[in-house]
């Protein structure tokens, strides 16, 4: 059994099953072969509801996990907050950004499911 994976000339097919879709080098139209825009040629999907909710939600928990590392967060209108300098201030934000990410994961799957 081989790949599912055949490469010809300028093109990648994918054969699935008894369908195959052919996929276009990026110099050529981003255009499946029955004409459809595939997903990563408009990016501008992301900005729209519910995906912007999935963007901000993974963007809070990489800024949580940024901040544990760093020791370091920042506070609106007071700059930077350390962990050694202010523990409890420090993890009641971290805890603040990982419940406004749980948030915006939680709306995405609501609205998608």
């Amino acid at each position: 059994m081989g790949s599912p994976f055949r490469i010809r000339k300028r093109h990648l097919t994918l054969e699935t099953g008894s369908q195959a879709r052919c996929y276009r080098d990026s110099r050529e139209s981003r255009k499946w072969k029955g004409g459809e825009t595939t997903v990563m040629s408009d990016l501008g999907f992301l900005l729209k509801p519910p995906n912007i909710y999935l963007v901000l939600g993974v963007t809070s928990f990489t800024g949580v996990v940024a901040s544990i590392c760093a020791g370091k967060t920042r506070t609106w209108g007071y700059g930077w907050v350390y962990r050694d300098e202010k523990p409890a201030d420090f993890w009641w934000l971290i805890a603040i950004y990982c419940f406004g990410g749980f948030l915006f994961i939680g709306t995405f799957l609501y609205m998608v499911t």
